[in-house]
């Protein structure tokens, strides 16, 4: 059961790398991979129309009226014999604009979220079962006058959830190229991830709230390019009241999280297009289990990440030359005073007598390496390949104790042990292909993308020669997994 805890608090825990990182906090594979790597999505992706909620000022930007269906999903891993193993995620979108007038109107979205993960661990003894589906429903407003723009949101998610979801933001540019944008957001979250040991079955809970203020600040000077800097500031909350409920696990989730971007685009030079950019984050959060509103489980995560990514392309290039972007991602992982204790598992008639308490700390590491490609083949038509090179590191030191021991001495110091990775560097391969086109007054927008492992490096074992790379097998037979694809599609039509 401690490893249960273990992984299940480290999971959880990742799930801040993706707060902010997309609209409604998307915690799905993608995400997280596109958060920790700098990978992005197929090229020329439409804006999900959720997306756009968070950001309503920028519906004034765009004249047009319109009608927009959107759908995503993502296939990340699915076993086709032996103790079933899927994970996949999906989105499905239906969107309406209209223009009131030439400066004001109105945009309403619905859109549905949903996910699947169901894991045998531990020898199969143990499984993770999640199943997400929420719907949220939007209405923004948003009016333009002489360089200002302003918007607002307020919608609600009425299934998987209850809660209020609002944004505002307003943004103002000046002739001399100066331009300021001021947003804030709230968003509440709400799902449950079930845990099988044994035949029992038991349900953990969480409900969130997440609230953010961002200013972005540009400056574009005449004939050398712009630059634009990026302030973020965001908090995780529960409320107080959710600890305290009978009879139910909950996860308690409080964290900050900070940011700073600045991105630089050069239109000095003739026929290059250069951009670079560098970001630095910092999340700093508690994690928590509570069961009939006391805590078995408390733990403290500081987690940092800073991103540099420069990229370059041929202005007005012909097809054969690609655009080339380069993206290096290192997260620095701090979990520190962690605290489980076994209690809530154990019978009754042995809790006092019987109980354990896993006292863990360790540090983690995940550096990137993403090169990008991108052929734009036709003026609506391209195609991305991309390589990865991912290096992950962890050592987690765990210690035990027995509340009623032979051994006295496990009972004041415990058993010790130390967890560390095992794999040295992960070598991917993704290719993704976008194509939008017109058919009579429809727009429409699809695209793909697959992720292919090439091969991975264990890490030498002390007193051992180093051990080769490997790369898949080929088999000729029937696969027992599949996953990576992603395919996603919109349709709009003005009016």
């Amino acid at each position: 059961m401690n490893r249960i805890r273990r992984r299940a608090a480290v999971a959880l825990a990742a799930l801040f790398f993706c707060l902010g990182q997309e609209p409604l906090a998307d915690f799905t594979a993608r995400c997280v991979l596109g958060y920790l790597t700098g990978i992005h999505p197929v090229p020329g992706q439409s804006e999900n129309p959720l997306t756009l909620g968070e950001y309503p000022a920028h519906f004034a930007s765009d004249p047009q009226s319109y009608c927009e269906m959107f759908v995503d999903h993502q296939e990340v891993l699915r076993s086709y014999t032996g103790q079933k193993k899927r994970v996949n995620h999906g989105l499905g979108s239906l969107a309406f604009k209209k223009m009131l007038s030439r400066n004001t109107g109105l945009a309403a979205a619905w859109g549905n979220r949903s996910g699947v993960v169901s894991l045998p661990l531990s020898g199969k003894r143990i499984r993770i079962s999640e199943v997400f589906d929420a719907h949220d429903i939007i209405l923004s407003g948003f009016l333009k006058g002489k360089g200002i723009s302003a918007g607002y949101t307020l919608g609600e998610t009425v299934a998987g959830g209850s809660g209020i979801i609002q944004a505002v933001q307003i943004v103002y540019v000046l002739p001399s190229g100066f331009g300021m944008s001021v947003r804030w957001a709230s968003t509440p979250y709400k799902w449950g991830m079930e845990t099988i040991v044994g035949g029992i079955s038991e349900t953990l809970l969480s409900q969130f709230r997440y609230n953010r203020f961002e200013t972005v600040l540009t400056f574009r000077g005449k004939g050398w390019g712009d630059l634009s800097l990026t302030l973020h500031e965001g908090t995780v909350h529960t409320h107080d009241n959710y600890r305290d409920r009978r009879d139910f696990h909950t996860l308690v989730w409080e964290a900050d999280r900070n940011k700073w971007e600045i991105k630089a685009h050069e239109s000095f030079v003739p026929g290059i297009d250069l951009s670079a950019a560098y970001a630095d984050e910092a999340i700093d959060g508690d994690l928590g289990f509570w069961f009939d509103g006391l805590s078995y489980l408390r733990g403290k995560a500081a987690i940092s990440t800073h991103r540099i990514s420069i990229a370059a392309a041929v202005e007005d290039g012909a097809p054969s030359v690609p655009a080339f972007r380069y993206d290096r991602v290192f997260t620095d992982l701090d979990f520190r005073n962690g605290v489980a204790d076994s209690w809530p598992f154990t019978p009754k008639q042995i809790e006092i007598i019987g109980d354990k308490t896993w006292t863990f700390s360790g540090r983690g590491k995940f550096v990137s390496n993403a090169f990008d490609c991108t052929w734009r083949i036709h003026e609506k038509t391209n195609l991305s390949l991309t390589y990865l090179l991912v290096y992950p590191d962890y050592r987690f030191r765990i210690t035990t104790r027995d509340h009623l021991s032979i051994n006295p001495w496990d009972m004041i110091f415990g058993k010790r042990r130390i967890e560390t990775d095992g794999t040295r560097s992960f070598e991917f391969m993704a290719v993704m292909a976008g194509k939008r086109f017109d058919f009579g007054r429809f727009t429409f927008d699809t695209g793909i993308s697959q992720l292919v492992p090439v091969r991975h490096v264990k890490k030498q074992v002390p007193g051992k020669a180093p051990l080769p790379p490997e790369f898949p097998r080929i088999r000729f037979e029937r696969p027992k997994n599949f996953g990576g694809l992603n395919i996603y599609g919109s349709i709009r039509y003005p009016f």
